[in-house]
């Protein structure tokens, strides 16, 4: 399939696009002068605005900007609120519109040519249908807000795909967009380090220990993002010519699994071994060999990670593993009430609220599990749509494997579909589908790889 994307915006679409942004960013930029909230997301939120007018010119800047900037900032980009009114108005609720507003120009300049992709390929196809069926959600939500809130974060998502689709039109292109995803976790890496060094972090009741999480707000959030990163520098490493430039990939590998165990995360853990099963399976068994040997060997020796191991086969009243099963076992009910067409998009919250007496206790009300989520949330149909689209997926891209002859973009088919293999395991146990960084880089690693294909296929 050849697709010749028109990614520069004319004038007439400019000046449009910049009203949409800079009328109610001015409006928020004039609450900010005069709101008590704290200076570094007034820093972030002016930064931002003043950047807008270059992502409109030069939309590639602001595909830089969201993997390169974005993960440093997430941990001021939540908490902190616009207007303490309205909690949802945070950096993260601009940026996800952002990406929608400048995404939906780009779709626009080329509608023709993306909606017949859409159409002729599988997985986008259902893809599209799944937000659309979410997005009729509202007609019976039980919570509007929430429904819309959820619908703009998810959306955003797949606009980050149609952007890495349509930008990535050369080589230098593409492999500048992933350098810059990977390039974007080096200061969370960082803070993660010095938080291991000094034996501080988020500090988790259920272990009595500290977790670090860089500046991802979560542990599972920094080591889920980590995790995605990893088959990216895979692709790097197998596509380096001498053993120099092979060196910096391979460093980067093993500095995120130290950082992904020292986050104490099993669900990254668990996604981590069934990665490595699909690439001793298909590409080196000596390797898996190895590295499973060395697993072994941290579970026998590092206390830490033995506790967190043995906690799944043997759970205490207080872990979170408990938790997941009770949240799964007590809401399943809800399930019925609504088979078919679910309870409302992001409405999940208030079903475990409802059901599960314990959830006003919880940290967090979410899942912690996508497809329970999806069942309740959007019934059968939905989670039959969510399932077939991750069918879809897989197999276009094991058929672009077998057809492509490029070395270097097999290396990079493959490692996109390790990185999808330990996210649908990464989903059975947590919320991918609101862990917004883990889903920009495997939704604009799929978007770039697709990009790269487009002559090709």
């Amino acid at each position: 399939m050849t697709l010749n994307n028109n990614t520069k915006l004319g004038k007439s679409q400019q000046l449009p696009l910049f009203l949409f942004f800079i009328i109610p960013g001015m409006t928020i930029f004039s609450l900010l002068l005069f709101s008590d909230i704290a200076l570094p997301i007034k820093l972030v939120i002016t930064t931002f605005s003043a950047l807008i007018p270059v992502f409109i010119m030069k939309p590639e800047y602001f595909l830089y900007f969201i993997f390169l900037i974005t993960p440093s900032i997430r941990v001021i980009s939540q908490k902190e609120v616009i207007l303490d009114q309205y909690p949802f108005l945070n950096f993260n609720a601009v940026l996800h519109v952002s990406i929608i507003g400048i995404g939906m120009l780009i779709l626009l300049a080329n509608w023709k040519k993306i909606t017949d992709l859409i159409k002729n390929t599988g997985f986008l196809f259902l893809t599209a249908v799944l937000l659309f069926y979410a997005t009729l959600s509202l007609l019976y939500s039980a919570d509007k807000v929430k429904t819309v809130e959820e619908l703009v974060r998810t959306a955003s998502i797949f606009f980050v795909f149609i952007l890495a689709f349509s930008l990535t039109k050369s080589k230098k292109v593409f492999l500048g967009l992933l350098a810059s995803m990977v390039a974007g976790a080096v200061l969370p890496s960082l803070v993660g380090l010095w938080q291991f060094k000094e034996g501080t972090g988020w500090y988790d009741t259920s272990i009595n220990r500290y977790r670090v999480y860089g500046t991802l707000i979560h542990p599972a959030t920094f080591a889920f993002y980590l995790l995605s990163l990893i088959p990216v520098n895979y692709a790097f490493f197998k596509n380096s010519k001498t053993d120099e430039n092979k060196f910096l990939p391979a460093a980067i590998i093993v500095l995120f699994i130290f950082l992904i165990a020292a986050s104490l995360t099993r669900g990254a853990w668990i996604a981590f071994v069934a990665m490595l099963g699909v690439y001793g399976l298909f590409r080196n068994r000596k390797a898996l060999f190895v590295m499973m040997a060395g697993l072994f060997l941290a579970y026998l020796a590092v206390p830490a990670i033995n506790s967190r191991v043995n906690d799944i086969f043997n759970p205490q009243y207080n872990s979170s593993f408990t938790a997941r099963l009770k949240i799964a076992e007590r809401t399943a009910p809800a399930f019925w009430e609504s088979p078919l067409v679910g309870k409302g998009f992001g409405t999940f919250e208030l079903i475990n609220i409802k059901y599960n007496e314990e959830a006003r206790f919880y940290e967090s009300l979410a899942a912690h599990n996508d497809y329970l989520r999806i069942i309740i949330e959007l019934g059968l149909m939905g989670i039959i749509i969510f399932l077939s689209l991750h069918l879809a997926l897989f197999i276009y891209f094991i058929r672009a494997y077998q057809q492509t002859n490029d070395a270097a973009l097999k290396n990079h088919i493959f490692s996109l579909l390790v990185l999808w293999v330990g996210a649908m395991v990464i989903a059975a146990g947590d919320n991918l589908l609101r862990t917004v960084p883990v889903e920009y880089v495997l939704w604009g690693y799929t978007g770039a790889v697709m990009g790269r294909l487009r002559e090709k296929l």
